[in-house]
């Protein structure tokens, strides 16, 4: 049985098309995504096979600083909602210093204390171990081909 991801208490800023995106859909729970901010200018907030994946999602905050759109994949904030994702999750700016300037301090904890997001050090954030494990953190070109070829094919099945 494969484990499990987690991916909580993280900033997701600017990716250029996709905020995140469904790449594979496997036969047990792909991962749980919850207390995490994606803040963006463009692009939709999910892309991919999201209704066809085993995820958890919620106690997230999402954050448009180009406007008023909001593409979860096809559907709108409240219609992801009543899919059951995301039911305790936040449209709404999370003061940070600075995002465009990629200053992601916060002038205040207001909007992040709703998905209790704890303020860390982000300068401090990195990949850290012996050489072998810094070794897996650097991309091959056939992963980077490997992963475009199954984006690519995962999107033909929308």
């Amino acid at each position: 049985m494969k484990k499990t991801i987690l991916k909580k208490k993280n900033i997701f800023a600017y990716a250029k098309m996709y905020q995140a995106q469904c790449t594979r859909v496997e036969e047990h729970r792909s991962f749980n995504f919850s207390n995490n901010i994606i803040v963006f200018d463009k692009g939709a907030v999910l892309k991919g096979a999201w209704n066809k994946i085993d995820i958890f999602m919620d106690h997230n905050l999402y954050w448009n600083t180009g406007g008023n759109t909001y593409d979860f994949s096809g559907k709108s904030f409240k219609e992801w909602q009543q899919t059951g994702h995301d039911m305790n999750s936040f449209i709404e700016n999370p003061n940070f210093n600075d995002a465009s300037g990629f200053d992601f301090g916060f002038k205040n904890n207001t909007s992040i204390k709703k998905v209790d997001f704890k303020s860390f050090d982000y300068s401090k954030a990195e990949v850290y171990g012996s050489a072998e494990w810094l070794s897996k953190s650097k991309l091959t070109k056939e992963v980077i081909e490997g992963f475009d070829k199954a984006v690519e094919e995962n999107m033909k099945g929308e």
